[in-house]
């Protein structure tokens, strides 16, 4: 029994193949990235502001400090103390010169703002930001008054 060799009967090599369960998987991982990653329809943001009820004239104070006016038009101009502004340099002059005006720190002063029921809501939050940082913190907003 010298050198004998066994012989195994092994199965025929299969053929490679491509696995299909695999694939489809994929397929749907990256059908549900782009469907979460892809953009909604962007466009105007349309607010109705509402009307406010009516409080009595009695309970009402009018404020120690004139405060500062800013209007923000349906054009999206901002005008502060009836003065346009034609850019964010000049709305941060505006409100410099006006608090300088009423003599009193910045955190002292009231801001009044009063938005276009047309304008857009962003020019009126990018005036707001700019304000808070400037260090104005009473910030009110002014609403047309309807009925009860």
């Amino acid at each position: 029994m010298k050198n004998e060799r066994f012989k195994l009967d092994l199965p025929p090599p299969e053929e490679p193949g491509l696995l299909m369960t695999s694939m489809i998987d994929v397929i749907f991982i990256l059908l549900a990235f782009f469907v979460c990653v892809s953009e909604v329809k962007k466009g105007k943001l349309t607010i109705d502001v509402p009307e406010v009820a009516v409080v009595d004239q009695g309970q009402a104070k009018p404020p120690a400090v004139p405060p500062i006016v800013i209007e923000v038009t349906g054009e999206d101009e901002v005008h502060v103390d009836g003065v346009l502004a034609e850019s964010p340099a000049q709305i941060e002059q505006l409100l410099r010169e006006s608090a300088a005006s009423r003599g009193l720190d910045a955190s002292e002063i009231p801001l009044y703002f009063s938005g276009d029921k047309d304008g857009s809501i962003g020019a009126m939050m990018r005036v707001m930001s700019r304000a808070s940082k400037m260090g104005f913190g009473k910030i009110d907003i002014a609403v047309q008054p309807g009925r009860r």
